[in-house]
């Protein structure tokens, strides 16, 4: 079985800071469910994103601050989808502040966002699309609201950290 597209992702020599997805090992927030694997976060705010065991490779975020008790929200379907959506956007952030958004907002959020392109991200964008043979998706906002909308929060499992300094009952999820 060949590699797979996160493996081939990880083990490619782009500066991937530039695109908001720095590795760290700092990864230790009350709302990291449980079965999470962190493969890079945004280097502020405690942004993480994350495959969870059960979920294929559906790739989530993590946002230690969260809006409406949505810490962690589904992004993708697949890996190759979750790039594709960074290809579109010029970097990862901005798929993190869709779940609160609506279109216009991440429309201006995207365009302010993309007046300010970093030193070798463009680089590292196209070496994604070039050698993973990554597409960008079309319509990133509609894209991740559809996964969101069809998605069932219940099925994302949290420590008990998670539900004390929350507050939330248990059974709510």
């Amino acid at each position: 079985m060949g590699e797979s597209c996160f493996e081939k992702f990880m083990a490619l020599d782009v500066n991937k800071r530039v695109i908001g997805l720095e590795k760290s090992d700092d990864y230790d927030d009350f709302c990291i469910p449980i079965g999470a694997k962190i493969f890079a976060g945004l280097g502020v705010d405690g942004v993480q994103f994350c495959m969870i065991d059960g979920f294929d490779d559906m790739v989530f975020s993590i946002s230690p601050y969260a809006l409406y008790n949505k810490y962690v929200n589904p992004l993708s379907y697949h890996f190759e989808d979750f790039l594709g959506l960074v290809l579109s956007c010029k970097n990862s952030n901005p798929l993190e502040q869709i779940y609160w958004s609506n279109e216009d907002d991440f429309t201006a959020f995207l365009e302010e966002d993309m007046k300010n392109l970093f030193d070798g991200q463009e680089l590292a964008l196209q070496r994604i699309q070039t050698e993973l043979q990554i597409t960008p998706i079309p319509d990133p906002f509609s894209y991740v609201k559809k996964i969101q909308a069809e998605f069932d929060y219940s099925l994302i499992k949290y420590s008990d950290e998670f539900y004390e300094v929350t507050g939330l009952d248990k059974d709510m999820f």
